[in-house]
């Protein structure tokens, strides 16, 4: 936690923690003919997600209400 406080406070992150890469899976056994044949798969670091979670829930129980739609049903909080 400690780590995770320093990188919010400074703005810093160590770089293994913010670098991911991007690999392309095909959507099917077939071999694909366009882009759209493909699904993007990102690999980040645990501990980034794990804070991104974090964050992402926090912001979700404290400011989802002030700008979500009236008719939006999925996704709210209880």
């Amino acid at each position: 936690m400690q780590l995770l406080q320093t990188c919010e406070t400074s703005g810093r992150w160590p770089q293994p923690l913010v670098s991911g890469f991007c690999s392309l899976i095909p959507k099917s056994e077939e071999a694909p003919n366009t882009p759209l044949d493909l699904r993007p798969i990102t690999v980040l670091s645990s501990l980034y997600r794990i804070w991104a979670r974090m964050r992402a829930q926090e912001l979700t129980r404290h400011w989802q209400e002030g700008w979500i739609a009236d008719g939006a049903h999925g996704g709210r909080q209880a």
